[in-house]
Parts: structure tokens; C-alpha cells; sequence
């Protein structure tokens, strides 16, 4: 399909298609595909610091999280639900390089690095927001449990 070899893939909100790969070529370039359902291209970026594409991710406010690992460190990019590139968070540098990367709920990113587990807190907006009230201890109703 294209000259690339895929890296990670995530749906949006509006159920667009997001592919991060690498450009098959003498030099390592990361590039971030938009497509919709058809698989038509609507948007590309291409990070040419001789990076390696990897995870994607969409946060709560439909941004577009792309992760690169670089030399010597890995670099977080943030795009608008459009493709434009918003902006970067490099010199993320975790002894041993990301092996894993993950959001949750609350906008945290996760990382499994080398020997450790990073957490990057508040990097993303949060895809839920915590709602506690009515909680009453035991939770013996269905109204009193967290939800």
C-alpha cells in the first residue's frame, strides 16, 4: 500500500484511521498517517530526525498522540484531530529505551523502559473525568458503588 512498515494504528472520535510507521528507505524516517474508513490518506506527517514511529494514541480532548524513539531519546508528538502537528515533548530519556507505552483514563502515560515503569503524569487530557459522590462504605447498593 504504501512504502512504509506500520508501527502502531489507533481509531479516533470521528473514526479516523491513524498509522505510525517507518518509511522503508536508507534512512529511517517516522511518518503518521491519517485515513478514513476507505483507507484514503487525509493527512501525513513525516519526522525526519531519523526516528522510529511507534505507539499512537488518542487522548479525551481527540489528540493525536505519536510516539518516536530517537537517539539518544524518545519523543512524544501531539497532533489536532486534523493532522496538524501541536507539539513536542523530546528528551524523555529512560535508560534502556521504551518497550511498551500506554495512556490511561486520567491523561497519565505509562512507559516500560529498560528496567523500570515510568509514569508521565498529566501528559494527555483525560479521557474520563472522576465523578465520586453518593458513596457510602460498604457499598451494598447499586447507588452507593463507583462507577
Amino acid at each position: 500500500m504504501w512504502a512504509t512498515r506500520p508501527g502502531g494504528v489507533a481509531i479516533d472520535q470521528n473514526n479516523n484511521i491513524w498509522v505510525g510507521s517507518n518509511t522503508v528507505s536508507n534512512a529511517q524516517v517516522a511518518q503518521l498517517l491519517k485515513l478514513n474508513s476507505s483507507g484514503t490518506v487525509l493527512a501525513t506527517f513525516n519526522d525526519s530526525s531519523n526516528s522510529l514511529g511507534g505507539s499512537i494514541f488518542v487522548d479525551g480532548a481527540n489528540n493525536i498522540w505519536f510516539f518516536v524513539i530517537g537517539s539518544p531519546n524518545e519523543t512524544f508528538l501531539e497532533f489536532d484531530s486534523q493532522g496538524n502537528h501541536l507539539q513536542t515533548f523530546d528528551r524523555i530519556n529512560s535508560s534502556g529505551g521504551p518497550r511498551s507505552v500506554a495512556l490511561d483514563g486520567s491523561g497519565n502515560t505509562w512507559m516500560a523502559a529498560g528496567s523500570g515503569v515510568y509514569q508521565l503524569i498529566g501528559l494527555t487530557t483525560p479521557v474520563v473525568t472522576p465523578i465520586a459522590s453518593n458513596l457510602v462504605s460498604p457499598y451494598t447498593t447499586p447507588a452507593s458503588k463507583p462507577q
